[in-house]
């Protein structure tokens, strides 16, 4: 049975996603990546969420986030020749997505090509796992489990966990899974497989934030041989052995962001003035600061900037933070 949050909790959820969320798809579109010119406003095709669910006010809904709060964030999972979305029934007054199912659209065409109740669902990692998308039962929900849907027939398995997951990812055939008490500092990750959750190694770590911070942006993310753990402080550990490489304590006016290549960009500041940041620096997968600039450009957003590295033909490799150019 589901253990639901009150009214008045979901919608202080609500608010913070509102901060960096959109307003949620009714609609999903897929135009062409072709390099030959296409017409503008000419996708390739497009299909309405009341069409699928057969009901007027029926959205789109992104897997990653899953089914507890109302987040209005449309999106989908790259699952090869499927895109893999979630759609149902937006509760104002729960803050929640009820009737919810996993929809497998065609990706060439969008006809539909399976449905699956993904009631209770937490959220879904965004790689596969094999052949089929990885789901968690999320952290309000009276006993964890995995839940593994295929991408070919939309069929499900549920795996029950001994813990409830705050998040679950996965890194080739490894589920890494994050559970926990966030603003204790008590937090816990496992690495194995859906079978066997700690097959690999379990962990502890001393790193959390506000309660609002699980559930606005994935709390952990992996990149190469580097996971992160990114609350309002973040933390770098080593996917095989579990052991943690850096971390750095943030202030409730810093953001960070951690690039696909394990590089970590921290804006500081934006408590006073006009709430902008005023310094930028960039981390190295061991935590290592080897970029600082503290002259931004004015345009800069309350969330800062991203880290962008060029990619010459020669052997450097350099980035661009803030105005700056470096090395």
């Amino acid at each position: 049975m589901t253990t639901r949050f009150s009214p008045k909790s979901r919608l202080r959820i609500a608010a913070a996603a509102a901060v960096v969320t959109v307003t949620a798809a009714i609609a999903t579109v897929v135009t062409s990546t072709s390099s030959e010119p296409t017409a503008i406003s000419s996708p390739l095709w497009s299909v309405e969420a009341s069409e699928i669910l057969g009901r007027e006010f029926a959205i789109f809904r992104s897997p990653l986030v899953g089914t507890e709060f109302n987040m209005d964030m449309g999106g989908f999972i790259d699952a090869g020749s499927l895109v893999v979305t979630m759609i149902g029934m937006p509760d104002r007054q729960a803050y929640s997505l009820d009737d919810a199912e996993l929809v497998g659209l065609d990706a060439e065409d969008g006809t539909v090509r399976w449905r699956t109740s993904a009631v209770d669902i937490g959220g879904c990692s965004e790689t596969l796992l094999g052949s089929s998308v990885l789901c968690f039962s999320g952290p309000y929900v009276s006993g964890g489990s995995y839940s593994l849907f295929d991408i070919e027939t939309g069929e499900r398995r549920d795996i029950k966990t001994p813990w409830a997951p705050i998040i679950a990812v996965v890194s080739g055939d490894t589920v890494l899974a994050l559970e926990g008490d966030i603003e204790s500092n008590d937090v816990r990750v496992h690495s194995g497989t859906v079978d066997d959750p700690e097959a690999n190694w379990s962990k502890a770590f001393d790193v959390g934030g506000s309660w609002e911070a699980g559930y606005v942006d994935p709390v952990m993310s992996v990149h190469g041989d580097l996971g992160v753990i990114a609350l309002d402080e973040s933390l770098g550990f080593d996917l095989k052995t579990g052991e943690q490489r850096w971390v750095h304590g943030y202030s409730t006016c810093s953001t960070a962001h951690t690039s696909s290549d394990g590089v970590t960009l921290v804006s500081d500041g934006g408590c006073e003035g006009n709430g902008r940041p005023t310094s930028e620096y960039a981390l190295d997968q061991n935590g290592r600061e080897f970029a600082r600039t503290d002259e931004l450009p004015s345009e800069s957003s309350y969330f800062g900037g991203r880290y962008s590295r060029d990619e010459p033909a020669g052997g450097s490799t350099p980035i661009i933070l803030g105005d700056s150019g470096f090395d």
